[in-house]
């Protein structure tokens, strides 16, 4: 339900920014190259993301890191949390803890606990 919510726009510049985010989870970048590789400027890139999907670049680049995080967790469960955050484009633990708890509800070990008890979980 979240992740089918987070796959399709109308707009077609949106859609090339989530494009590029998806193919670029795992680097550090900002808005301002997103933006540069569209050939916008950054603001245009805020309103237009605000119009179609009713959230900032940044924010969406997050749920789209924390989603990757979550399908990692559950298909790499030997994989240690700081690897995935890594590996999830998150350079230190406090964001990737704090961004995952804010968008999932619970922590990254509960998470995995949770998901070791529910394995057809989805």
């Amino acid at each position: 339900r979240e992740s089918s919510d987070m796959m399709y726009c109308s707009d077609p510049l949106v859609m090339q920014a989530i494009e590029f985010m998806r193919k670029n989870l795992c680097r550090n970048f900002n808005m301002e190259l997103i933006a540069e590789h569209l050939g916008i400027s950054k603001r245009k890139l805020e309103r237009k993301f605000a119009q179609a999907v009713n959230s900032s670049p940044r924010q969406y680049l997050i749920q789209l890191r924390i989603q990757h995080a979550r399908t990692l967790m559950q298909l790499k469960p030997k994989q240690t949390n700081e690897d995935i955050a890594r590996e999830c484009g998150f350079r230190t633990m406090p964001p990737f803890y704090s961004a995952f708890q804010h968008l999932t509800g619970t922590t990254p070990a509960a998470f995995r606990a949770q998901s070791k008890r529910e394995p057809d979980r989805s």
